[in-house]
């Protein structure tokens, strides 16, 4: 069954809130539109290669509209993607559509078994298409914005984007969008060592975030730790700023009117405090209490 997007910022909210479901499926990486500055359409189904080629569905679309829908494509040139017209292409289809209610639709066809798209069309309106009042640099973002879509890319809330869901004369490609773009085709991947930052969750995982499309994976600490004083020690990680204090571990014994507090932590503490006791139960001294807050 054909799937189609509508370029509208009513299913804005919609084409989100599917793209954080899927986010982890990308690879086990996440995207934060927030941060990232893009998003999927769907993490589960894109285009997985930078270079596609299309037909139109009849000859007269093509040598009516052919110039103008190979300029939007080469708006995404920067981004390395290569889209071109072959009459025979078997991949993708541009259908012009008397009466289309949106001024363009677009959307897979076809998937392979890793959810990478094989075949695909987009609906562009004539009457869109024909309206003198438009400029043809206007319908170019719209149609470059419906191959985004194509691709794998999701709606931002950026106006000034490619892939703003309205239709806007001063949008265009952002570094964002190419990066999106080259995300969902494969050009940039993290199948190979990658730069990355690093930014704590809590005391035991962290994100480990990819420096080019700022997506990121939580992975857990690398913990190590620090002695402070005769009681505590610090927990650090190899990676991120986790930076937290905790109590060492100790074995206590009470002989005669002496209580004994025996440290053997993994911090490397082998001190051992002792002061008189005579109590039954025994009291330990404030010292080696919890004197702090973890982070």
């Amino acid at each position: 069954m054909k799937k189609y997007f509508k370029i509208s910022l009513s299913i804005l909210i919609i084409f989100i809130f599917v793209c954080n479901i899927f986010a982890e499926s990308f690879d086990g990486f996440i995207c934060d539109v927030e941060t990232t500055g893009w998003t999927y359409l769907s993490a589960c189904c894109h285009m997985g290669k930078a270079t596609t080629t299309y037909k139109f569905e009849t000859e007269e679309a093509e040598e009516q509209y052919g110039s103008l829908v190979s300029s939007a494509f080469d708006l995404w040139d920067s981004a390395g993607i290569n889209c071109s017209y072959s009459a025979s292409s078997t991949e993708g289809t541009i259908e012009i559509v008397q009466g289309l209610e949106y001024n363009g639709l677009s959307g897979a066809d076809s998937l392979d078994s890793s959810g990478h798209v094989l075949t695909w069309t987009i609906q562009l309106s004539k009457s869109y298409l024909d309206d003198a009042t438009k400029a043809n640099t206007v319908k170019m973002k719209t149609i470059a914005h419906e191959l985004g879509h194509v691709y794998g890319l999701g709606h931002v809330d950026n106006k000034y984007q490619i892939m703003y869901g309205v239709e806007f004369a001063f949008k265009e490609v952002k570094p964002a969008d190419r990066v999106g773009m080259q995300v969902v085709s494969h050009i940039h991947s993290h199948t190979s060592d990658y730069s990355k930052t690093y930014e704590a969750i809590n005391s035991t995982q962290h994100k480990a975030i990819c420096s080019t499309c700022l997506m990121y994976k939580i992975e857990n600490c690398s913990k190590f730790f620090v002695n402070k004083n005769s009681t505590q020690h610090e927990v650090k990680c190899s990676y991120c700023s986790l930076s937290t204090l905790e109590n060492c571990s100790y074995t206590s014994i009470h002989s005669g009117n002496t209580h004994y507090a025996y440290f053997n932590c993994m911090c490397g503490n082998t001190e051992i405090m002792s002061w008189p006791c005579s109590g039954n139960p025994c009291i330990e001294p404030y010292s080696i209490q919890p004197e702090y807050e973890t982070e």
